[in-house]
């Protein structure tokens, strides 16, 4: 049995997405594929919004993004952190953004 990432890979070399990959496809494909997966499990994700985070230009080179929470918020240890990539024409949108999942009781 092959990987999700393994099947991913293989969607994308067969055209699936596009060619250049559409981005916004292929994230909404792996999450329909966490989502099912999550399925089988009996709960279903919640994605808890954490900040968008803007691509960096300093000139130290360590930062790659930075962002700001809006408000206090408390994430559970062991929580699962996952960033999303953001397509926007408009220029000052963040590049990604970054959430934390939690699950239906």
């Amino acid at each position: 049995m092959t990987t999700p990432a393994e099947q991913m890979k293989q969607r994308a070399a067969a055209g699936e997405f596009g060619n250049p990959v559409n981005l916004d496809q292929y994230n909404a494909a792996w999450s329909a594929m966490m989502e099912d997966e999550l399925s089988k499990r009996g709960k279903k994700p919640i994605y808890n919004t954490i900040s968008g985070l803007w691509e960096e230009n300093s000139n130290s080179g360590k930062v790659a993004h930075s962002g700001r929470v809006q408000e206090e918020i408390v994430i559970p240890a062991g929580s699962k952190l996952l960033t999303f990539r953001k397509n926007s024409d408009n220029p000052n949108a963040p590049a990604l953004s970054i959430v934390w999942v939690s699950y239906e009781d």
